[in-house]
């Protein structure tokens, strides 16, 4: 157990909670439960060492810190921090004793990152959050793990990533799962380059970029054969999704010609296993699988499937061009149009536009130049300022908000707001000061480095 920060206020006792106390106490009652306040823990690449609590000097892994962090505490990252520096894992698992966490990136020399061990390959999710768990993750980059289910995060509680950016992820078949009837037949699974979700998961302001679901050249099987699905190079998602004001762009889910296995590849930026999802307010932009290569929707006819409102479906490729940006499986339907979308086929690009307020965009409209991971409509295309003020969408507010850089939403001088991630920028500055993520719990103390406002 973590040692209490002495300047952190222990949880408030009411008057009649103290005499509660003392009556018992003074009658040599049973033991009572003490409420001990959340500790702040500290992680540094530069400066840490995995030795301690974390907390009056930093530690140098997330792994390390979990051990000392409990519920309720705030882990702070500065600068690139290792996940684990095991030589079996290269991820951090939040241990099941966790109910509550928070994870912030702090400001420093360099932008604060989350390293797994793809350069080492060694194999395990970068993060790992538990069933049961509440998560909240800010103002981070998690980046380099590779995991056959998850390269960047593996999800199975409640998890919130408020500015985040997932980027440069792997996920590939590493384990086969066979069955045997008269002869054995074996699949290797890879599944979400970049995010594994099988809990809840919101996404807000946030990046998807640059991950992949790639084959290992797996070749060894029974003798009914093999075959190696590569799903969601950005997201793949068994349970609920929210992605509201995030990229999703250039991550891939593609086949390997030189290996001779029979591979199945589909759902470049998303695929949806009959599950509830809805993408809000955000650009998908040039991801890449021969079928779906924006989204892919798997399941049957009548199971949950994927909303999408407010957003952009662009540049994104596959076998079959422009009209296969979206894909579902035999059977099952294509995306729910909530209005307000554009794709580069519009209503041809089988993402389910049929609304009179969806329309079309091209690749050569988006901009590609704001902040890293961050894309949206250019100044002057037909589909800018076509989302009236007050326009709500899957219950959440499209129109006024803030954008995924923090630029407000209608720009100023605008009576009307754009579909994708960020409004088209026309030379507006965006805050300095981003508002803070929202968050139930109260902001942590001061820390020894001088608490700073996470800013991407």
């Amino acid at each position: 157990m973590s040692t209490r920060r002495p300047w952190l206020p222990a949880r408030p006792v009411g008057v009649l909670g103290a005499a509660a106390i003392l009556g018992l106490l003074l009658a040599g009652g049973a033991a009572v439960p003490v409420w001990a306040a959340p500790t702040l823990l500290l992680v540094s690449g530069a400066t840490g060492t995995d030795a301690g609590t974390c907390t009056s000097a930093p530690c140098a892994t997330l792994a390390y810190a979990l051990t000392e962090a409990a519920s309720g505490d705030t882990i702070e990252i500065e600068g690139t921090v290792k996940a684990s520096d095991s030589n079996t894992t290269g991820g951090a698992v939040i241990p099941a004793s966790i109910r509550s966490l928070n994870i912030v990136g702090v400001s420093g020399p360099t932008p604060p990152q989350l390293m797994g061990g793809l350069g080492g390959m060694t194999l395990g999710s970068t993060l790992s959050v538990q069933a049961g768990q509440t998560v909240v993750i800010s103002n981070l980059e998690i980046l380099d793990g590779v995991a056959q289910f998850g390269g960047g995060i593996n999800n199975q509680g409640n998890l919130t990533l408020d500015r985040v950016a997932v980027d440069t992820n792997v996920a590939t078949p590493s384990t086969l799962l066979c069955t045997t009837t008269t002869t054995t037949f074996c699949q290797g699974l890879g599944q979400g380059g970049g995010i594994y979700n099988d809990g809840s998961l919101t996404l807000s302001r946030s990046s998807v970029t640059e991950n992949d679901v790639a084959d290992a050249l797996v070749t060894a099987a029974g003798p009914g054969g093999l075959q190696l699905l590569l799903q969601g190079g950005g997201i793949y998602n068994v349970g609920s999704l929210l992605v509201y004001e995030s990229s999703l762009a250039h991550n891939s889910a593609s086949v390997n010609a030189s290996n001779p296995v029979p591979q199945s590849a589909a759902g470049g930026a998303i695929f949806n296993l009959s599950s509830t999802a809805e993408v809000i307010a955000s650009t998908i932009f040039k991801n890449n699988a021969p079928v779906g290569s924006g989204i892919y929707q798997g399941g049957a006819i009548g199971v949950p499937h994927l909303g999408l409102g407010a957003s952009l479906v662009v540049g994104n490729s596959g076998s079959g061009g422009p009209a296969s940006e979206c894909g579902w499986d035999a059977g099952a339907a294509p995306p729910t149009s909530l209005g307000y979308n554009a794709a580069d086929s519009g209503a041809g690009s089988g993402c389910g536009l049929t609304q009179p307020t969806d329309g079309v965009a091209s690749s050569s409209g988006i901009d590609d130049s704001l902040a890293p991971g961050a894309y949206g409509l250019l100044t002057g295309q037909p589909e800018d300022y076509v989302i009236p003020f007050g326009t709500t969408l899957g219950g959440l507010l499209v129109c006024p908000a803030l954008d995924q850089i923090q630029q407000p939403r209608p720009l100023p001088g605008e009576a009307s707001c754009s579909p994708g991630a960020v409004e088209p920028n026309s030379g507006f500055a965006q805050p300095t000061s981003p508002s803070p993520p929202p968050s139930p719990r109260s902001p942590p103390p001061p820390s020894p480095w001088g608490w700073r406002n996470p800013s991407r």
